[in-house]
């Protein structure tokens, strides 16, 4: 199937705001998305890992994907993240997503279990020739496992209906190599998933970013990539010296998601409540550290 859309410029992965019964928080999550859209976003990727989905319900995840469609309206692509410990399992996924509105799907490799590179490629083509919307690959192996490699990502490329990859392996000669490849192929993106090299990446041919720090702000990682897309290197190296900075709230908070989650409550976004057992893991000490960074930022 060929995208009727560009898989390129920020994605923002979305927090999935929940309220105190551990529900989607669907107007938080409304108004978060409007705030990508007022930013010049190009798309918004939901449950992803910045999203809580290896951690959520199906039922909550159903109702993220229901409301993400209803409130873009089509006004920016909705990728929507279906990867699960199994093949039989992300089809299951792939069926919630099948709505009018879903722009395409995005599949980490399968977690839990390792698995070899032949079987990626089997993995990976059973879902594109299932699929009805575009897929594209996600390179997590910190939180998988697995590597895509590079072999591998080749012969996908040659699938009609794999139109990119999200890697946020963080390493940048893996990287580089991705883009490398990219530039042979007539419709694949690599998306960078490193805050901390979004600037580089897109300088050097890749297409894009999936920035877990776009939720507090869009517009920084925005400019971010215009300037690099323009080939304007020295206003992109001052942005993002800026978004790296801000990526300090990371350090803080007890995890991850679970910082971003601190900081858009103290932006008046959301509960701050996470997925159990993560929401035992915020020092309260890191708070007013966060309120620093964000204050530094002109977010609070």
């Amino acid at each position: 199937m060929t995208a009727d859309f560009e898989l390129k410029g920020i994605i923002p992965p979305l927090v999935t705001p929940l309220d105190d019964d551990g529900a989607l928080d669907e107007q938080a999550f409304r108004r978060s998305i409007r705030r990508m859209v007022r930013a010049g976003a190009s798309g918004i990727f939901i449950l992803g890992s910045s999203g809580e989905f290896a951690a959520l319900t199906d039922a909550c995840k159903a109702r993220v994907i229901e409301t993400a469609v209803d409130e873009v309206g089509g006004k920016m692509p909705v990728l929507v993240g279906v990867g699960d410990t199994s093949t039989a399992r992300v089809f299951e996924n792939m069926q919630a997503a099948a709505l009018p509105g879903v722009s395409a799907i995005v599949v980490c490799t399968p977690y839990y279990f390792p698995t070899q590179q032949e079987a990626l490629v089997k993995f990976y083509e059973n879902i594109a020739e299932k699929s009805q919307v575009p897929v594209v690959l996600y390179n997590v192996p910190q939180t998988t496992k697995t590597w895509i490699g590079i072999e591998t990502v080749r012969r996908l490329t040659d699938n009609p209906n794999i139109i990119g990859i999200k890697d946020s392996s963080g390493d940048f000669d893996y990287h580089q190599r991705l883009i490398s490849l990219a530039s042979s192929a007539s419709r694949f993106s690599v998306l960078q998933g490193d805050e901390l090299s979004i600037g580089a990446s897109v300088l050097m041919g890749g297409h894009g970013a999936v920035p877990g720090i776009a939720n507090l702000d869009p517009k920084a990682c925005v400019d971010l990539y215009d300037a690099a897309a323009s080939g304007d290197a020295a206003t992109a190296v001052k942005m993002q010296s800026g978004v790296s900075s801000l990526c300090e709230v990371y350090k803080h908070g007890g995890s991850p998601v679970g910082a971003l989650k601190a900081c858009l409550k103290m932006m008046g976004e959301g509960s701050g409540k996470l997925t159990h057992p993560l929401d035992d893991q915020k020092p309260l000490d890191d708070l007013e550290i966060l309120s620093r960074i964000l204050s530094e930022h002109g977010l609070i």
